[in-house]
């Protein structure tokens, strides 16, 4: 069963993570707009970010584990509560979260020629996918 748990935990993760979310986006925007000089300040950032909020989350699921020790579902807190594995688990999330986003700069260098002269296309398509995740988030 845990083998079963931990596939679909990657697989949710991965797909999370790969997704065209905001980081994704900005980071993508702007390597392509500014080059991966100029953009690093912002792309550490987001990176900084991801560990940020992953380590609020280890430490929001702990407390609210040890108020209400039977209503946490979810792919870590019924095999442990444990606040490091915890931890450990949202700074596999984020590492997950870094190669992704590391993945759409990448992508943004191969297409930054590709992309300057069909931005406005390109923009309005990745719009719209946020904006069917954001839907189907809201009408299921």
């Amino acid at each position: 069963m845990l083998g079963y748990v931990l596939a679909n935990f990657f697989v949710y993760a991965g797909v999370n993570a790969f997704t065209p979310g905001p980081g994704n986006i900005l980071a993508l925007n702007t390597v392509t707009n500014y080059g991966w000089g100029k953009g690093k300040p912002l792309f550490f950032g987001i990176f900084a970010g991801y560990y940020a909020v992953q380590l609020i989350c280890a430490v929001f699921v702990y407390g609210v584990g040890e108020f209400l020790p039977h209503a946490l579902p979810g792919f870590v807190t019924p095999y442990s509560k444990v606040l490091w594995i915890l931890i450990g688990v949202e700074f596999l999330i984020a590492t997950i979260g870094t190669i992704a986003t590391f993945t759409w700069i990448g992508g943004g260098l191969l297409i930054q020629e590709f992309y300057s002269r069909h931005y406005r296309i390109i923009n309005i398509v990745l719009a719209l996918t946020l904006l069917e995740c954001i839907w189907s988030m809201l009408c299921t």
